[in-house]
């Protein structure tokens, strides 16, 4: 839903792309840094209960994660091998924020395991229907951009909240939207593939 609204995005956030694009002109070193925030991000929330922290450095993990292909696009650095690590970091990171809401205390291990699932089914189904040729793009309610803002709600509850009824009551709704997601991509090649 949200990658539908790409271009007005980057069209309020230009003056920042720009920024970075000249701070940091190497669109593969920004999805670097983006898995390395994630990865610090993960530690941190295993070893502290400094939720500013651990939502600054969620912040910056995920700023990072639409500042790569944009710089790339902006200075015409777009490749296939960029492409290629952007997914990787952005699976790996995927699973790396799942695990702060298990160490924040919002997920428990089964909730962990549901949403680890969805999430994978999400992106597996997008990437095996467009190796056979049928986009998935702008398919389904929880794309990456809407799971991240989901996340990162759900830590700025847990920082204002002591109701853990609550994020309970949003996180089982979540593991509903992202199977809602991976029906609603089933259906979609179905229904293309036929």
């Amino acid at each position: 839903m949200l990658s539908r609204m790409r271009k007005v995005i980057y069209k309020h956030i230009d003056p920042l792309i720009g920024a970075v694009a000249r701070m940091i002109p190497y669109p593969n070193i920004i999805t670097i840094l983006g898995l390395i925030f994630a990865i610090i991000l993960a530690i941190i929330s295993k070893l502290s209960t400094n939720y500013v922290l651990i939502l600054v450095l969620y912040v910056l993990s995920a700023v990072a994660d639409i500042m790569d292909g944009a710089v790339a696009r902006r200075l015409e650095k777009t490749s296939v091998k960029g492409s290629f690590l952007d997914s990787i970091c952005d699976r790996i990171s995927d699973i790396l924020y799942v695990f702060v809401l298990l160490n924040i205390g919002i997920l428990g291990i089964d909730e962990l395991m549901l949403i680890i699932m969805g999430t994978y089914l999400i992106s597996y189904t997008r990437a095996k229907a467009e190796s056979l040729g049928i986009s998935m793009e702008s398919i389904g309610l929880m794309e990456r951009a809407e799971r991240t803002l989901v996340i990162l709600i759900m830590i700025i509850l847990k920082m204002i909240l002591i109701n853990i009824l609550l994020l309970k009551i949003i996180t089982m709704l979540y593991i509903v939207l992202i199977y809602i997601t991976v029906l609603q991509r089933l259906i979609f090649f179905l229904k293309k593939s036929s």
